[in-house]
């Protein structure tokens, strides 16, 4: 057994590390070939700072509805354990993606529990990816296009409430850093969807693809889905 987990644990080390260098790779490619479109991020200072979308019908009372929540973030530090976008009410049908102490990522509900979580070795200060997929049975956590763990679950999530930058009700975890790029896909999509559209931009238009944001304004408090869909306001 220890064996294993030695080999486990080196195993995922290494992909990591690969991963890493295909991330930091791929940005230089994009920096240097003129396929970097306009690049914006929304900066949250960690205290009273949002964006609020909804309702989202895809959530809307649903159980074990497929999908898949991407977001590029950048947390400026590992102790505010803020909230990089949550769904749902103070009823129980929620979830939300947020920093742990310490400086990991983690998926959890309205209660705090974990349900899946990342290693703690998220550096501050670098963007990093993140996918969360549920494929009706289990929901899986993937940082920079490894997955970080899964666990099964059944799930019926409340549509009235999307927030970016903090969390729903008395999750008040505000996030401090940047926050880019958020995707939600009516289905689960595969690692290898996940990765090969890292550095894709997207037009709306996609298949599966139901919401999209990619805080490209420079003005103003509007958000708008590239896909027609919900917009959003920041606060």
């Amino acid at each position: 057994p220890q064996l294993k987990r030695l080999i486990k644990m080196i195993l995922k080390t290494h992909n990591r590390i690969i991963c890493r260098y295909q991330v930091v790779f791929a940005l230089i490619l994009l920096t240097h070939t003129g396929l970097k479109a306009q690049n914006n991020g929304l900066s949250f200072d960690g205290v009273e700072e949002e964006a609020q979308v909804g309702p989202l019908s895809i959530f809307d009372g649903v159980t074990n509805q497929p999908f898949t929540i991407e977001a590029w973030f950048n947390p400026a530090q590992t102790v505010n354990k803020g909230t990089v976008w949550s769904i749902g009410v103070n009823t129980g049908e929620n979830l939300r993606l947020k920093q742990v102490a310490g400086g990991g990522m983690a998926v959890d509900n309205i209660d705090g529990d974990v349900i899946v979580g990342s290693s703690p070795d998220i550096a501050t200060n670098r963007w990093h990816h993140s996918a969360v997929v549920y494929d009706g049975t289990e929901l899986t956590l993937y940082i920079d296009g490894i997955e970080e763990g899964k666990a099964s679950i059944a799930l019926t999530m409340e549509g009235t409430g999307f927030r970016i930058g903090r969390g729903t009700f008395d999750f008040a975890n505000f996030w401090e850093g940047a926050i880019d790029e958020i995707r939600i896909w009516d289905y689960a999509r595969t690692k290898s969807e996940i990765f090969d559209y890292l550095f894709l931009n997207v037009d709306g238009t996609e298949v599966g693809l139901v919401h999209s944001y990619n805080f490209n304004e420079t003005a103003g408090t509007a958000l708008p889905d590239l896909t027609g869909g919900t917009n959003g306001t920041t606060v």
